[in-house]
């Protein structure tokens, strides 16, 4: 009795062998035959005439389903079949090749020993080949030379000269162009020989579970067309991940592929690779992801994996899941000019080897938080253009490069950098956060243009923080700050450089003019120059540490004159807009008393020079008001001790001087109008030669 009489399918009239002829495994060539004729006999299919690409031939139309379970095909021979009903005869190697099945069809448990050819067979129902085992060989795979060059994308031509040579090929499991009408599943099915999918149609779910390829595997030009499962919005209802390859219309669930994989030009409508392993090369070039999401869920590629000219247009909703999403991925990720057009998803990814984004768009939000790269992400020219863009919490383990990206809203919030990181030339468009970031080895910011406000608050520079280029010139027009800035509570451990090579200049108005350059804001300006003074005085360079101050005191001043003015325009009613003027008036003030005596004598008490020399002309004017008031106007008088009152010049400048210090030797003293002019003077003195100790000692002494 047949060992697999428990399928019920089994050839009666060889049934009480051990095999029956359609389960008996390693057939003569004699019983191949002898398999085809009971075969086609037993299903008994209708033979039609098609016209293939100009010309007529002939095919098998199963109007019938197909119980194949169990079932051994042989090593593919020559077969003759006549249409009992048309009076047809078919004759050829391949009795699947542009056939038609009707009604369901099972290959569950069957084992294909020699080729498996499927070339642009049409299957109208359900099909499944739950553990079934392809075995033929393996012949010249076109896709193979076809992508050597990775860089180069399936052009037209190619496709057209593959689908022209494809025909010649029938090794392996061949599906080529088949059209999958129904319900397909492969479930713990075995490819021993490469699997061709390419330009195949699945136009209902298909899932492939458990699956193992273990040589070349192409789905190039393949349309995953079919529909969600369920109808309702994935994510709103709680729906894990896990769970999302129930609904999903193509399905990548435990999948091995051992050898290389081709999704050329592929499209793929909904999509999950879950638990899937790609042990060889990966290639994505020009495939096109559509529907709610494209997930890749605890993914492990370990060989390169190419994206490139990919397009991702996943759908918006109000489902979060309703983006594209990669989870645990091990090996090289390559991303080319790649494009996804919902959002991106890659929540706790690990990358274990190099990845690249090179000119991908991302035109939706996209999602690194909690990602690991363990070695070097090179983000070139990419553009984020969805409302946010996070890599809260993520982890850089190797080089980090994101140089000429675009960026609208981003987060790197508690993110940590371990080796070198840099953001050449990139643009931040919208809100920009790098809160309680680790750079723990240098950072590059030469170029990057900063359009909204952005925060570095609590953030932590191990190694010298570069803003600007070091050959960075005057000449420079663009800003590279245009709104709000903040380093509030950072930690640079070996300084930050926004002076390039302008480091050692010394004139102020050319520090300034730099500074108004490359700042549009003035609360970015104080904070940079805060910063940069910070580092100075971290470094002991006392003087370049001094000329950051009073440029920071000086754009502190401009601020209050620009808040107040401010205030003044955007106050409405007679009430609100008397305290603006008052306010206003008030600011002036202030701001120009701060202006004289604080700037103007001693540029906030850093230049001694100019204190003494402000000393100086207090002493000298005030000698020659002395001189005017006796010997001119005759409004009061310097009598000496005598009586004798003082009338040159000489001695009226030994009385400044001696009033200015506070010294008071009771030598001379005023009348008149002198008395409130000695005043004035003895007042000023007292507080510039307060000024002047402590300017000389924070020069000298410290």
């Amino acid at each position: 009795m047949c060992k697999m009489a428990h399928f019920g399918n089994c050839d009666p009239e060889t049934a009480d062998q051990e095999y029956c002829i359609f389960h008996k495994p390693n057939k003569s060539e004699e019983e191949a035959v002898e398999f085809y004729r009971k075969f086609l006999e037993r299903f008994k299919p209708r033979v039609e005439e098609i016209e293939v690409n100009g010309k007529k031939v002939k095919r098998l139309v199963f109007e019938k389903s197909i119980d194949a379970r169990g079932f051994v095909f042989p090593k593919t021979t020559e077969v003759e079949y006549k249409d009992p009903k048309g009076n047809v005869t078919w004759k050829g190697e391949f009795p699947f090749r542009y056939a038609l099945f009707k009604e369901n069809v099972s290959f569950e448990e069957a084992v294909f020993e020699g080729d498996a050819v499927f070339y642009e067979t049409v299957f109208d129902k359900n099909l499944t080949f739950d553990r079934a085992q392809f075995n033929g060989k393996d012949g010249t795979f076109i896709s193979d030379f076809l992508l050597k060059d990775p860089g180069d994308p399936l052009g037209n031509l190619m496709l057209a000269l593959y689908f022209e040579r494809i025909d010649e090929i029938a090794y392996g499991a061949n599906f080529n162009g088949a059209k999958f009408n129904g319900h397909v599943l492969f479930k713990k099915t075995v490819f021993n020989t490469s699997a061709l999918f390419d330009f195949a149609e699945f136009k209902e779910k298909v899932l492939f579970e458990d699956v193992l390829f273990n040589r070349i595997t192409s789905f190039n030009g393949v349309k995953f067309s079919g529909n969600y499962s369920l109808a309702i919005p994935v994510g709103t209802d709680g729906t894990p991940y896990e769970m999302i390859w129930k609904i999903s219309p193509v399905v990548f669930k435990n999948v091995i592929f051992k050898r290389k994989v081709y999704f050329g030009e592929t499209q793929f409508k909904g999509v999950v690779f879950q638990n899937t392993q790609f042990k060889g090369k990966t290639v994505f070039i020009g495939a096109n992801f559509v529907g709610k999401y494209a997930l890749f869920l605890k993914t492990e590629f370990s060989k390169p994996v190419w994206f490139k000219n990919a397009i991702f247009k996943i759908q918006i909703g109000t489902s979060e899941l309703s983006k594209v999403g990669f989870e645990l991925v091990h090996g090289r990720v390559i991303f080319r000019e790649a494009i996804f057009r919902g959002g991106a998803l890659f929540n706790g990814v690990t990358f274990t080897a190099e990845s690249e984004f090179i000119e991908t768009e991302f035109r939706g939000d996209t999602n690194f938080m909690h990602c690991t790269f363990e070695r070097s992400i090179n983000v070139l020219k990419s553009k984020f253009l969805g409302k946010e863009t996070s890599f809260v919490k993520s982890i850089f383990r190797d080089n980090a490069s994101f140089d000429f990206s675009k960026f609208r809203e981003v987060f790197f919030n508690f993110a940590v950098f371990e080796k070198e990181a840099s953001f050449k030339n990139v643009k931040f468009y919208n809100e920009t956060q790098f809160k309680e970031v680790e750079f723990k080895k240098a950072v590059e910011f030469q170029g990057a243009e900063f359009k909204s406000k952005t925060t570095f608050e609590g953030s932590v520079f191990e190694r010298l923080s570069v803003f600007v280029d070091e050959n960075l010139t005057l000449e420079e027009p663009a800003p590279k700050f245009h709104d709000e800035l903040s380093f509030a509570n950072c930690d640079f451990r070996q300084g930050a450089d926004f002076l390039g090579n302008l480091k050692n200049e010394t004139n102020l108005s050319k520090l300034w003019e730099f500074f108004s350059s490359r700042f549009s804001n003035l609360q970015s300006i104080i904070e940079a120059l805060r910063v940069q003074r910070l580092s100075f005085e971290k470094e002991g360079k006392r003087d370049e540490a001094d000329r950051m101050f009073v440029l920071e005191m000086r754009a502190k001043r401009k601020l209050r004159m620009t808040q107040a003015k401010e205030n003044f325009a955007n106050a409405k009613g007679l009430k609100n807009k008397t305290k603006a003027i008052l306010n206003y008036l008030g600011t002036w003030i202030n701001v120009q008393v701060e202006k004289i005596l604080a700037d103007g004598v001693s540029e906030y008490g850093t230049n001694w020079k100019k204190t003494l020399l402000a000393s100086a002309n207090v002493i000298i004017w005030s000698a020659i008001l002395y001189n005017i008031l006796t010997n001119w106007l005759s409004l009061g008088k310097i009598l000496e001790s005598t009586g004798k009152p003082v009338t040159d010049i000489l001695n009226q400048l030994y009385y400044s001087l001696v009033t200015f210090t506070t010294l008071g030797y009771g030598d001379m003293h005023p009348t008149g109008w002198l008395k409130a002019l000695s005043a004035l003077e003895a007042l000023t003195g007292a507080v510039f030669m307060a000024l002047i100790v402590a300017v000389i000692a924070r020069k000298w002494m410290r």
